[in-house]
């Protein structure tokens, strides 16, 4: 049985070495910045992939990149209290 490709998987050119390239996927991008927030991970992979995983469009990611963006907004502001600096 042949595996499906990953929409998420993407070769990117390695900092480290000018010829070189690596392939990462959303997750792994999500792990290394350290982003602990679902809603901002989701926002995030909307980003990303915006329109190119072949079930909604652009505009449709980026309305749920928005709203994923509010959320985190609004669960950062109930963490740490609206008074203090984000």
């Amino acid at each position: 049985m042949s595996q499906k490709p990953n929409k998420y998987i993407r070769t990117i050119n390695a900092v480290d070495d000018f010829n070189g390239f690596t392939n990462v996927d959303v997750y792994s991008v999500l792990e290394a910045f350290a982003v602990k927030c679902p809603a901002t991970q989701h926002a995030i992979k909307k980003l990303l992939c915006a329109g190119i995983r072949g079930q909604k469009t652009t505009v449709h990611d980026l309305e749920e990149a928005r709203d994923s963006i509010s959320r985190a907004i609004q669960m950062e502001t109930q963490r740490h209290g609206q008074n203090e600096k984000l």
